[in-house]
């Protein structure tokens, strides 16, 4: 995916169409891109994929289980499991 942004993020700083030029300076026009104004949003697009899997994955701790393979394990702060010392009634997960 990075590599596909840097792509887009070049192609887009040469285009003359829209607010392109600017999407890597200056986030609000790359938010704000429409298919009318800019024509092609992929860079919009892209970034928002990007974020959404960030987001999973700031959900997601990485840890070893007994037999030392790497496992998944979501959280959240509202999840009844999740651990929050200092307050009442969390636990470790």
């Amino acid at each position: 995916m990075e590599e596909k942004l840097l792509e887009l993020e070049k192609r887009d700083s040469m285009s003359s169409e829209g607010k392109k030029s600017i999407y890597a300076l200056d986030h609000y026009w790359l938010s704000s891109a429409t298919p009318e104004r800019d024509g092609d949003v992929r860079q919009k697009e892209l970034m928002g994929q990007i974020r959404d899997m960030l987001k999973e994955y700031s959900m997601t701790t990485t840890n070893v289980n007994d037999e030392g393979q790497l496992i998944s394990v979501y959280r959240s702060c509202t999840h009844p499991a999740s651990h929050h010392p200092g307050i009442e009634g969390s636990r470790p997960l």
